[in-house]
């Protein structure tokens, strides 16, 4: 128990490298216009400031998933009886790839972290899906679509952190958005799989009729 303990707290104080790229690096290109002047001129000189950016966006555990695979232990397993010794141990830890790795590089990174040849590594699931394009009239639709109800909305790229069905349909559509098209508050994602989780009236009314503008604007 010891000893997969001191792996998991290997790879917690580790952690995956960060990198400003993909969707999260998209983000900042399109929302960077709508801050400060000092925030504009940070994202501006991106080249210069990344690192900090990089910095400042690891501080927090969700924007450091922007920008790094993450590491989040689940489950342990080990004794049955508090009076003998276990004989063996095992831990689940879920993570979270991010576009462009893969499973056999986190395998590596993981078996290279923890470095004890006494710990079997196994990862199993799924990459990343493929990453939807911004340019065209897909994702201008909903761009658009989501203005027509929420008035001067800024609708940004981004990276959905949660599993979806998404890679399902990589076989039959060159791009698959995942968009809410609710306003949610920071009291909603408390409730996000907990108790009394819901959406307002408004939002559920407001999520019909993006879907009305997204079949209207893509008819255009």
């Amino acid at each position: 128990m010891g000893r997969i303990s001191s792996a998991i707290s290997k790879l917690e104080d580790t952690q995956f490298h960060g990198d400003l790229r993909g969707p999260g690096d998209d983000l900042f290109e399109y929302v960077a216009p709508e801050m400060s002047f000092g925030m504009k001129y940070v994202f501006a000189n991106k080249v210069i400031f990344e690192p900090v950016i990089e910095k400042i966006l690891l501080g927090q555990p969700a924007s450091a998933a922007l920008i790094r695979t993450t590491i989040a232990p689940t489950i342990f397993q080990a004794g049955e009886q508090n009076n003998a010794l276990p004989e063996k141990a095992t831990a689940f830890i879920n993570l979270r790839l991010m576009p462009g790795d893969s499973l056999g590089e986190v395998k590596t990174f993981i078996e290279d972290t923890i470095d004890d040849d006494d710990i079997n590594v196994t990862v199993t699931g799924n990459e990343a899906s493929k990453v939807s394009s911004i340019d065209g009239w897909p994702f201008k639709s909903i761009q658009q679509a989501a203005r027509n109800v929420y008035g001067n909305a800024v609708v940004a790229p981004y990276l959905m952190f949660a599993g979806s069905d998404a890679r399902q349909y990589d076989r039959i559509s060159s791009n698959t958005y995942r968009f809410l098209p609710v306003q949610i508050t920071s009291e909603d994602l408390n409730r996000m799989h907990g108790t009394n989780e819901h959406v307002s009236v408004e939002n559920y009314l407001n999520a019909i009729k993006f879907y009305t503008e997204v079949i209207r604007e893509s008819n255009k």
